[in-house]
């Protein structure tokens, strides 16, 4: 009994194989464009510093809202007199 591809099933087939050497060697003779869309050049590269502003501006908008929280419930439980 014969397997009917599903649209949820990923795999190659045969003619994509073939499809895939047939378009290469098509390019190897000059036929069609080179895609580069996912070359380096066209990546922006993040800095270490770049990743570690980002989380640290994470850190301290978590820690602005809980001390916000803590001391908006002491003042609501009159633990500290409201200035």
């Amino acid at each position: 009994m014969a397997h009917s591809p599903l649209k949820n099933d990923i795999f190659l087939l045969p003619r994509d194989i073939l499809a895939a050497a047939d378009h290469l060697i098509g390019m190897k003779f000059g036929m069609g464009t080179l895609d580069d869309m996912n070359h380096l050049k066209n990546k922006r590269i993040r800095s270490v510093a770049d990743l570690l502003q980002d989380q640290l501006g994470l850190a301290l908008a978590r820690l602005e809202n809980e001390v916000k929280g803590t001391i908006g419930g002491a003042i609501r439980h009159k633990l500290i007199p409201i200035p």
